[in-house]
């Protein structure tokens, strides 16, 4: 018999506390008369909060294909190492030729992949959805931008650096063959639209 709950059972546990207790400590921050007890009020709520937080955050990465592998513990690191970026519908995350340092995972919205030629016309390039990523050359070369990013909707990513990233393959090498089996598929179907192109020109 397990002793101990299960990661699951633990975060239902922390979330049923969380929505019986912040009713009472908000209550209390305002009603209270107790000025040094108050100061501490608003920290422990943010504290109960954080475990809804951070269920959401792993979840979610959970559904990119690159990391639902990753066991509870690399997960883990990712959460700690990782950052999220919160951004509006028509932003520019970065152009081509600007220095790539990270990548970007989709937790929602999507992200054009277009270049830029000399005279300001656009070429398209991929249209990326929730669950996947871009800027991963960055990871492996920590070149500049092959190419530039918008966001087509307002957009939730998580961002991984690239030390980040070394140090999470040092302990699952097999990450880096999911990293270059994506590439790989990328560049043939790039390959494939650019024939297609040529063969519409003939």
């Amino acid at each position: 018999m397990n002793r101990y709950p299960s990661h699951g059972h633990h975060e239902l546990a922390c979330n049923q506390i969380s929505d019986y207790l912040e009713p009472v400590i908000e209550s209390r921050m305002k009603h209270s008369r107790l000025e040094t007890q108050d100061k501490a009020l608003p920290h422990l709520l943010e504290k109960l909060r954080r475990p809804v937080q951070y269920s959401e955050l792993t979840n979610a990465l959970r559904q990119v294909p690159l990391f639902e592998s990753l066991e509870d513990s690399q997960i883990d690191y990712l959460v700690k190492v990782g950052k999220r970026l919160t951004l509006s519908s028509g932003e520019r995350l970065f152009r081509k030729g600007d220095p790539g340092s990270c990548m970007y995972m989709i937790l929602s919205g999507r992200i054009q992949i277009y270049m830029e030629s000399s005279d300001g016309q656009l070429a398209m390039l991929r249209v990326l959805d929730s669950g996947q990523f871009f800027g991963e050359m960055a990871l492996l070369d920590g070149e500049e931008r092959s190419a530039s990013a918008l966001t087509l909707t307002p957009c939730l990513l998580f961002t991984l650096d690239r030390a980040a990233f070394l140090n999470l393959i040092a302990t699952y090498p097999e990450l880096l063959t999911r990293l270059l089996s994506v590439l790989t598929e990328r560049l043939r179907r790039t390959d494939e639209r650019y024939l297609a192109q040529m063969a519409g020109v003939a």
